[in-house]
């Protein structure tokens, strides 16, 4: 008599994360091709960004595990060597000896009940024909790997133990199928393929990629969505696009190794992470990379990125400031649309600024530098715009609906530069213009131990000059002074009744004078 064990699943569900809802899919979102289409304006953006991926609600599962029924075959020969009746009733199968894709074949499509698979012990055989895993043309299955689509949708599969020997796993091999659990990588995989364990909702914990892997395929593990934790390897190489899409429950901090150069189109969509650590190895982040993680509010990126790419940190409802380095020469469509950004600087390397790339954020003052010299519609509708400070003396020539609140809103231009504002597209509706003082932003210090910290500030800020004594004077960008003092070392100058935005700060000495911006956040 078998003797039974009774094992309760329970599938994971999305209630353990605040703010999850469920919500049927909308028309911006489809798989097309491993492509995510998405709203082409403003408006129908709102509409994609309720969007929220569907919920897998709980579900009890009762499972009666037999005793594995232990089966020695050869390559292509376990349909024979199993009866009809062990076919229709075995649910754990433990396998030696050597199988080829023709047995996969057999243990997905001919065993209905089969749940947990213990292949440890084989070793896979190549195999050419046309009686394999990924259908009725001749196929070349090689040695070593767990074919394509070798249990591709089947639902009763829960559990397999894998090969010491497999180098790699190929493109849809457990694509839909219902493993549960925490699933074990040997650490002799080097690739593993496209699809590979896409859409396994039941798996649950940590997926740890081995070191020894050095390539993952498109949607790996897109869709998995009661994984709640990722260890990538530190040889990959690149970040495939999609790979961990619509991991819902995916949530913590992720380091990226600086093994990777790249980041792919989608590959963290839809992920709960709190914090993202880029190494300097990340020359690319794809389109929509981390979009829609509305848990991510830290995130430091590399000096080697040139670019922010389209919605790259769309919907990322918790990130309210970040750091671009001084590499990027180009913010893309949507980049940072209702992000939670309330303070942002674009470093002077940047050339082009996309369609709405801040549309609908919480930035209240933002400045452009003299580098930047196209920007896109919608680029700074943002509803609490007060300030823009544009630092050309040349207007840049924009299309009508760049800026919200240009009735409100002050726009500060170079001294001298007012006029040509007044009568440029899209400047001249700001109801206030106002030219900023002549001396302009002289950043370079020629006074040693001169330091100012912090900046930006939000109460004041403190002067450090060394053991000399210096005058200061603290000016409006109208050129209007607003407090002067003396200070020595380590001074606190208080700004509590100012409003938020820029200043210039005057410092002499004897050993000369220093011009500085100040920023009050």
């Amino acid at each position: 008599m078998k003797k039974l064990y009774t094992i309760f699943i329970i599938v994971s569900i999305g209630m353990m994360i605040p703010g999850v809802t469920g919500a049927q899919r909308i028309p911006h979102l489809n798989r097309i091709n491993n492509e995510y289409s998405r709203p082409l304006n403003l408006k129908t953006f709102l509409e994609f960004a309720d969007y929220e991926p569907p919920v897998h609600h709980s579900i009890a599962r009762l499972i009666q595990k037999a005793k594995a029924v232990v089966i020695h075959v050869t390559p292509g020969t376990l349909s024979n060597v199993l009866t009809a009746t062990q076919k229709d009733t075995i649910t754990s199968l433990q396998l030696t000896g050597q199988i080829d894709a023709r047995d996969f074949k057999t243990m997905r499509d001919d065993m209905p009940v089969l749940s947990d698979v213990d292949i440890s012990s084989i070793s896979i055989i190549s195999y050419t024909g046309s009686l394999g895993t990924a259908g009725t043309t001749n196929f070349t299955y090689p040695a070593n790997i767990v074919p394509q689509d070798a249990f591709v949708s089947d639902n009763h599969l829960l559990s397999i133990i894998f090969p010491a020997t497999i180098t790699s796993i190929a493109d849809s091999a457990f694509y839909n199928c219902g493993l549960s659990g925490v699933l074990s990588i040997p650490n002799v995989v080097v690739s593993i393929g496209n699809s590979a364990f896409e859409s396994c909702s039941n798996l649950t914990g940590t997926i740890t990629l081995p070191n020894s892997v050095t390539t993952i395929g498109v949607n790996i593990f897109a869709d998995c969505q009661s994984l709640t934790g990722l260890i990538l390897s530190n040889s990959l190489t690149s970040i495939s696009n999609g790979a961990f899409f619509g991991d819902w429950l995916l949530y913590g901090n992720l380091t990226i190794p600086n093994s990777v150069t790249s980041i792919g189109d989608n590959a963290f969509l839809y992920c709960y992470l709190t914090s993202v650590t880029i190494p300097n190895s990340v020359t690319s982040i794809g389109v929509g990379a981390f979009e829609k993680c509305k848990f991510l509010s830290n995130v430091i990126l590399p000096n080697s990125i040139t670019s922010i790419s389209d919605y790259a940190f769309a919907l990322c409802a918790r990130l309210t400031s970040i750091t671009i380095p001084s590499s990027v020469t180009s913010i893309g469509n949507y980049a940072f649309t209702m992000s939670g950004l309330t303070s942002f600087s674009i470093p002077n390397s940047v050339i082009s600024i996309g369609n709405a790339s801040f549309a609908l954020t919480g930035l209240k003052s933002i400045t452009i530098p003299t580098s930047v010299t196209s920007i896109g519609n919608d680029a700074f509708d943002c509803p609490g715009l007060s300030s823009v400070y544009a630092n050309s003396p040349t207007p840049i020539i924009i299309n009508d609906s760049v800026f919200r609140n240009k009735a409100t809103c002050i726009l500060y231009v170079p001294a001298g530069s007012k006029t040509l504002y007044q009568t440029a597209n899209e400047w001249k509706d700001f109801g206030n213009i106002i030219e900023m003082i002549a001396t302009g932003f002289n950043d370079a210090r020629s006074i040693d131990q001169f330091t100012v910290y912090p900046n930006p500030f939000t109460g004041g800020f403190y002067i450090s000059v060394g053991e000399k004594a210096a005058n200061v004077s603290i000016y409006d960008l109208r050129g209007m002074q607003l407090q002067s003092m003396q200070v020595t070392n380590n001074t606190y100058v208080n700004m509590m009744g100012l409003p938020q935005g820029q200043y210039i700060l005057k410092l002499s000495t004897s050993e000369g004078t220093v011009v500085q911006k100040l920023v009050k956040k």
